[in-house]
C-alpha cells in the first residue's frame, strides 16, 4: 500500500518500531560481546578443550557481528541516504535492497543451523557416539540445511523477479525450516535430559551433580527453542504496515530471538566452566563417569564405568579442573 494511503500515525509507529527494534538488537550484541569474550576466557583457561566448541560459538557470534553490520547499514540508507521525507524512510525501512535480504536471510539460517548442529554434537557424546540415537535430529537437520538452501534460491529469485506469489512462497518456507529447527533442537534436548537423567538414576550420590547439568543443558535447549517459536509467529503472516501491533512484534522478537539463538549455546558453555564443584560427592564422583559434550575423553581407566542396562557414558568437561578430581569445562 502506497505510503499516502496510511495515516501520519500508522507511518510513524512502523518506524519507530524499526527504529527500536534495531537499537535493542544493538544493546543485545553488547551484551553478547560480554559473554562471549568472557566464554571463551574461562574455557581457555582450562586444560581439556575442543575446538568444535570454540569454532561453533565463535562462527555463533560472528554470524551475529555480520548482522549487526547489516542493522547499522539499512538505518544509516533509511534514515540518511534516503531520509528526505517522513514517507520516503517509510519507504526504505519496507523496500530494502534485495542483497540486503538475501544476505539477511543467510545469515539467519547459518545461525539456526550451527545452534542446532552443536546441539546434536552434544547428544550424540553423551550418547556413546551412538549414530542410531541422533538419527531423528541429524535427518532434521539435513532437512533443514535443504530447506535453508530451497528459501536462498527462492529470495534470489524474488530479487531478480518480483512477484507476491514468490514473497508468499518464501514466508512459507522461512516457517517451515523454524519450525523442523525447532523440532530438531526439542529432539536432541530431550534424548540428552533422558540420558543424564537415567545415567544419575543408577548413582543415588552422584543424582545431585548430574541433575546441576541436566538444568544448564536443557535450560539452554529451551531458551533456543522458544527463540525459533518466536521466529514463526513473525513469519506466519505476511507484512501489513497497517498492522502496527504485528509490525512492531515482528521486529522486536526478530531481535530477540536470533540473537538468543547464539546467545543461549554460549550462555551454557560459560555456565558449565563457572558450575560449582560439590566437595561432598569427591570420592563418588571418583567412580562416576563424566558427560563428554566437546567430543573427547578428557580423563582414562580410573573414571569409566558400566552402569547396568546403560552402558559406559563419557562425560568431557562438566566442570573446570579442581581440587582431586580432575574435570574439564563444555
Amino acid at each position: 500500500m502506497p505510503p499516502h494511503f496510511l495515516s501520519i500515525a500508522t507511518q510513524q509507529s512502523d518506524i519507530g518500531s524499526a527504529l527500536d527494534s534495531n537499537l535493542l538488537f544493538i544493546f543485545l550484541m553488547g551484551i553478547y560481546t560480554v559473554v562471549y569474550f568472557g566464554t571463551i576466557y574461562l574455557y581457555c583457561k582450562n586444560r581439556f578443550q575442543q575446538r568444535m566448541v570454540v569454532a561453533t560459538i565463535t562462527a555463533l557470534y560472528s554470524l551475529s557481528v555480520l548482522q549487526l553490520g547489516l542493522q547499522w547499514y539499512i538505518l544509516k540508507w533509511a534514515f540518511v541516504t534516503n531520509g528526505a521525507t517522513r514517507a520516503d524512510i517509510f519507504i526504505a525501512t519496507l523496500a530494502t535492497p534485495g542483497w540486503f535480504d538475501v544476505l539477511v536471510i543467510v545469515c539467519q539460517e547459518l545461525i539456526v543451523i550451527l545452534a542446532d548442529l552443536l546441539l546434536i554434537w552434544r547428544c550424540f557424546f553423551v550418547w556413546n557416539r551412538s549414530l542410531k540415537v541422533i538419527l531423528l535430529p541429524a535427518f532434521l537437520l539435513v532437512a533443514e540445511i535443504g530447506v535453508a538452501i530451497s528459501q536462498v534460491v527462492t529470495m534470489t529469485g524474488i530479487v531478480n523477479h518480483f512477484t507476491d506469489k514468490g514473497v508468499e512462497r518464501s514466508g512459507h518456507i522461512q516457517v517451515a525450516l523454524f519450525c523442523i529447527s525447532f523440532s530438531s533442537s526439542m529432539a536432541a534436548t530431550l534424548l540428552i535430559a533422558f540420558r543424564i537423567n537415567a545415567v544419575s538414576n543408577q548413582e543415588n550420590p552422584s543424582r545431585r551433580r548430574f541433575r546441576r547439568v541436566i538444568e544448564i543443558v536443557v535450560q539452554s535447549g529451551v531458551v533456543y527453542s522458544l527463540a525459533l517459536l518466536m521466529s514463526v509467529a513473525c513469519n506466519v503472516r505476511s507484512i501489513d504496515p497497517n498492522n502496527v501491533v504485528y509490525m512492531a512484534y515482528s521486529g522486536y522478537a526478530s531481535s530477540l530471538a536470533f540473537i538468543l539463538a547464539g546467545l543461549a549455546p554460549t550462555i551454557m558453555v560459560a555456565r558449565v566452566c563457572v558450575a560449582p564443584d560439590d566437595n561432598t560427592h569427591l570420592s563418588t564422583l571418583q567412580h562416576v563417569s563424566r558427560i563428554e559434550f566437546q567430543g573427547q575423553s578428557a580423563s582414562h581407566e580410573d573414571e569409566q564405568f558400566e552402569t547396568d542396562g546403560i552402558g559406559e557414558m563419557q562425560v568431557d568437561a562438566i566442570l573446570p579442573s579442581t581440587g582431586k578430581l580432575e574435570k574439564s569445562s563444555a
